[in-house]
């Protein structure tokens, strides 16, 4: 399972093609997406949150986490939740 993130709907997204990590919020603007695009421009939603902020939160906390890759799993939380790493 390595280079892998685990996104809030249990699917399984490889990151060592992401090259690109955003925050979108829906149509009708109450929820906010945590988005990742992929090499062959693949969209993957990695999760999604009530507010901006705690999608810019989670987006950091990923960005963080790439950048370091101590780990093989990265647990995308839900609600804003630090559950990344196990």
């Amino acid at each position: 399972m390595a280079k892998t993130i685990v996104v809030q709907d249990g699917n399984l997204v490889n990151y060592a093609n992401i090259i690109a990590i955003t925050v979108e919020i829906s149509d009708d603007g109450d929820v906010y997406g945590l988005i990742a695009t992929d090499i062959s421009n693949s969209i993957y939603v990695l999760g999604t949150y009530p507010s901006e902020n705690m999608t810019v939160s989670a987006k950091n906390r990923l960005t963080d986490w790439l950048n370091g890759e101590a780990l093989g799993v990265y647990f995308i939380a839900e609600n804003g939740g630090e559950n990344y790493g196990e």
